[in-house]
């Protein structure tokens, strides 16, 4: 099976999204169970464990042995050439941790879209020095990514509040697609929106909506408006209207009521 098929049934498991400005808290979620299932969540959240294991004489010597020869199988003969076999082993147990360690990282990986992946997965050097496992690794953590994901996306700032404005002044309705579905979507940007401390009025919100009317249906804002009393211009008012119309428009509504004719079920 291809990566990308395993990616797209990880995916169809534990509904993992693409993470986005809006939804990080369930992708953390999402995420967080898919490494759990691979046996990876501990990785992600304490990627030093088997680093630490060690005396700081011993991390340090550890370090000095990484920092002084490139190639794997060198590293590894040194230390067997030295007989230090408690080294031997804390070596094969940090190989195993950074293999397990690669896998978190492209799980997670998967699952940012291609610009921000770029962007979270760029370390300096510094970083990675300040970091035990990461030093010795030679390279970024899951932990390291995982920290620098959440930093960034915890708490939406500025450009998540304007990226969420700009979805709603930009919403308009498809004609193509059920009205419900597309008014509900409206709504969780208007309840984002109204979490960063923006409040819409809800006779604007009810507005909105009849100013995103579709073309097809004519003056049917206008008539509509004249005869709804002040005290109804809500948004959920005027949202059970749309919806109606959309039923009365598309047969939907004939349909149920012959149905209720046939069967007597209301």
């Amino acid at each position: 099976m291809s990566s990308n098929n395993a990616i797209n049934n990880a995916e169809s498991i534990f509904n993992v999204p693409i993470l986005n400005t809006t939804n990080y808290e369930f992708w953390n979620y999402a995420i967080t169970r898919l490494l759990e299932a691979k046996g990876l969540s501990r990785v992600a959240s304490v990627s030093n464990e088997v680093f630490n294991a060690l005396t700081e004489s011993k991390q340090l010597s550890y370090n000095q042995i990484i920092d002084t020869f490139a190639h794997e199988w060198d590293q590894y003969q040194i230390l067997v050439n030295k007989h230090d076999w408690e080294l031997v082993e804390t070596y094969k147990l940090h190989s195993s941790w950074d293999d397990k360690d690669e896998q978190a990282l492209g799980f997670i990986s998967s699952y940012l879209p291609n610009d921000v992946g770029l962007e979270m997965r760029e370390f300096t050097r510094d970083e990675i020095e300040e970091d035990p496992c990461a030093k010795a690794k030679g390279d970024y953590t899951a932990k390291m990514l995982w920290d620098k994901i959440d930093k960034k996306y915890s708490s939406p700032g500025p450009t998540s509040w304007f990226l969420d404005f700009k979805e709603f002044m930009s919403w308009t309705l498809d004609e193509k697609k059920d009205p419900a579905n597309q008014i509900t979507s409206l709504g969780a940007v208007l309840t984002r929106l109204k979490a960063y401390g923006f409040t819409v009025d809800d006779k604007f919100r009810a507005l909105f909506l009849m100013d995103r009317i579709l073309q097809s249906w004519g003056n049917y804002a206008q008539f509509t408006l004249a005869t709804i009393e002040p005290k109804n211009l809500t948004m959920a008012h005027v949202e059970g209207l749309i919806l109606v119309e959309y039923k009365r428009r598309t047969g939907q509504s004939s349909v149920s009521s012959l149905l209720t004719r046939i069967t007597g079920d209301r």
